[in-house]
């Protein structure tokens, strides 16, 4: 345990100084101010600009997740895979450390977007719709949902390289996008880039009682069991091959 601590901190403090660290914290403060700005004038209810927003920064975090495993498994490359090749036999524990620092960092950054701007709408007139209670639930359902695209796109970004993740990313938007309409219904939950669109928007619907508990329980039940059995296949996947890479 304590060798997988200094292999984690070693991972954050690798992106401390880098673009990976600076877009963590850049982009979400500039797209919550593009989207305060807009909805200071826009004539959208309030209940629906809060969904637009929620739901446009899950559809966009897939492509920020291929580009920021991009750059991690680059800054990898640049270096000779120097900390991956050394790690034998448990070199599983390079991957799961390099893993959980992105997700650490994601965290970061999904909070600042989300509760910043749930903070800040409720200072705007009729902004005061929801309580800062959902946009914390928001924020953590966005970043789960996130979980394995992050391994996916590690594992895209170490086999294939940087522009393979990055145009991943870019297909996992705009799918996110469209398991959003009519086209992803029974279909959403084998897709894990849809997986955090669709969770936000079964909070949003718990939290403003368009369903009872029971039924948007009972709804939401099947798709959230192949959505974890995805996710550990897909875990168990990445993890089998890495410890078979010889890079």
């Amino acid at each position: 345990m304590k060798g997988f601590a200094r292999l984690l901190a070693a991972e954050m403090r690798k992106y401390a100084h880098t673009p990976v660290l600076k877009i963590h914290l850049v982009l979400p403060l500039v797209g919550m101010a593009v989207f305060l700005l807009y909805y200071s004038f826009s004539g959208w209810s309030s209940a629906g600009k809060v969904q637009a927003y929620l739901e446009v920064v899950a559809c966009i975090w897939p492509f920020l997740t291929g580009l920021v495993c991009g750059m991690a498994a680059e800054m990898e490359a640049e270096a000779g895979y120097q900390i991956l090749l050394l790690l034998p036999p448990g070199r599983c524990r390079g991957m799961a450390a390099k893993w959980l620092g992105l997700l650490i960092m994601g965290l970061g950054a999904v909070l600042l977007a989300i509760l910043g701007f749930g903070a800040l709408y409720r200072l705007l007139p009729g902004g005061d719709v929801f309580s800062l209670d959902l946009y914390v639930r928001e924020a953590l359902v966005i970043w789960l949902g996130q979980m394995p695209v992050y391994l996916i796109h590690l594992f895209l970004a170490l086999r294939l390289g940087k522009a393979a993740s990055i145009s991943a990313g870019a297909g996992g938007m705009i799918l996110a996008c469209l398991m959003l309409t009519g086209m992803g219904e029974g279909i959403w939950m084998y897709l894990p880039w849809a997986f955090s669109g669709r969770w936000c928007d079964y909070v949003l619907v718990y939290h403003m009682g368009v369903m009872a508990p029971g039924a948007v329980a009972e709804q939401a039940f099947w798709p959230f069991c192949v959505c974890g059995g995805l996710s550990l296949l897909i875990f168990g996947a990445v993890l089998f091959w890495y410890r078979k890479k010889d890079f």
